[in-house]
């Protein structure tokens, strides 16, 4: 697990807590299926 997912070309992806709940940025609403992609590598 990393703390932080961060791609060069997006910037950060996602912040993973372990003990709470992540957050995942995303630029428009239309990249929502993104986030399980996110949160597979985050975690």
């Amino acid at each position: 697990m990393s703390p932080v997912l961060f791609n060069e070309n997006y910037g950060v992806l996602a912040i993973g807590n372990p003990f709470g709940p992540s957050a995942i940025f995303l630029k428009k609403k239309e990249e929502f299926e993104l986030s399980d992609q996110i949160l597979d590598k985050l975690y």
